[in-house]
């Protein structure tokens, strides 16, 4: 698993650059561990399921988003 820290990331460009790092990162670690079981592997081998999330995405959109729009009020 990995998660990308949107506070330290300045563009869309940085964030696109980094994402296909960690999924190449992340699928050769499939190929390089070592299973316990062989049922484990041909689970992993399969699927290659990956884990990628984020951290600071309030953060992100504070400084990145610089108008929000209000919602109509309710009569």
């Amino acid at each position: 698993m990995s998660a990308f820290n949107l506070g330290a990331i300045k563009t869309l460009d940085e964030l696109e650059e980094l994402a296909i790092l960690a999924v190449r990162a992340l699928d050769a670690l499939l190929d390089y561990q070592d299973y316990p079981i062989p049922a484990a592997k041909r689970g992993a081998m399969g699927r290659r399921t990956l884990g990628i999330g984020v951290i600071n995405f309030a953060y992100w959109l504070a400084k990145t988003v610089s108008v929000i729009p209000t919602a109509a009020p309710i009569i």
